[in-house]
C-alpha cells in the first residue's frame, strides 16, 4: 500500500517534500525507502514512537531513525524523543535541546528542529544547522482542550513549506507559526 501510496503521488508532478511521521515497524520503513529510493525530495522525518498518553506507536529503534540521516533530512523531535535518539535520560532546557540538536545534526542530518512547545517557562524549539543554531521563542498560548497531534501538524507543514522552496530557516518559522494559530484557534 505505502508502494502505491508514492506511486499515485509522483504521476501528479515531481515529489518536492516528503513527511514520515508514525512508521510501525521496520518493514514499511524498507518500504518507505525503496519508494522514494531515487526522489530527490526533502524528507521530514518526525519521529514519533509514543502517543501523548504514553502508548507505544512504532517498533523502531533509535538506530533505525538515526540510519535515515542524510543532508536533504530534517529530524523533528520533541525533547523526550530527542533525548531517546541519543540515549539520554532527558532533554529539558534550551542549552540541552541546542546541544542535542548539534548532536543529531553531527550525525549527517540536514537539520534538526527540537520541538519545545511543552516547557512550562515559554515555547521555545531549537533549529539546529550544520554549524549554527537559531532559537524560535514563542509565547506560551492557550491550549484549546482536546487538541492533539501538534507535533504531527508541526512536521507537515514545514515539509509543505519545504515543498514550495522555502529555506528551511522559512518553513520553520512558518510551521511554528501555523501550529501557534492551531493551539489558539483550532484551525
Amino acid at each position: 500500500m505505502l508502494r502505491a501510496q508514492v506511486a499515485a503521488a509522483r504521476e501528479l508532478g515531481p515529489l518536492h517534500a516528503v513527511k514520515l511521521g508514525v512508521v510501525p515497524d521496520v518493514l514499511r520503513l524498507k518500504a518507505l525507502r525503496e519508494a522514494l529510493r531515487d526522489v530527490e525530495a526533502w524528507w521530514v522525518v518526525d519521529p514519533v514512537v509514543r502517543s501523548s498518553r504514553g502508548e507505544p506507536l512504532s517498533r523502531l529503534s533509535a538506530r533505525h531513525y538515526l540510519a535515515l540521516a542524510g543532508p536533504r533530512v530534517v529530524l523533528t523531535p520533541n525533547l523526550g524523543e530527542a533525548a531517546w535518539l541519543l540515549g539520554l535520560p532527558e532533554v529539558r532546557t534550551v542549552e540541552e535541546a541546542t546541544e542535542a540538536g548539534q548532536r543529531l545534526v553531527s550525525l549527517g542530518f540536514g537539520a534538526v528542529f527540537v520541538k519545545g512547545g511543552h516547557r512550562p517557562q515559554g515555547a521555545v524549539d531549537v533549529l539546529c544547522l550544520p554549524g549554527q543554531t537559531r532559537l524560535l521563542k514563542g509565547a506560551r498560548v492557550a491550549r484549546l482542550p482536546g487538541l492533539r497531534g501538534t507535533g504531527c501538524r508541526l512536521a507537515s507543514a514545514f515539509a509543505a513549506e519545504l515543498g514550495k522552496g522555502r529555506s528551511v530557516a522559512a518553513a520553520a518559522r512558518r510551521a511554528k507559526a501555523f501550529v501557534t494559530r492551531y493551539i489558539q484557534t483550532g484551525r
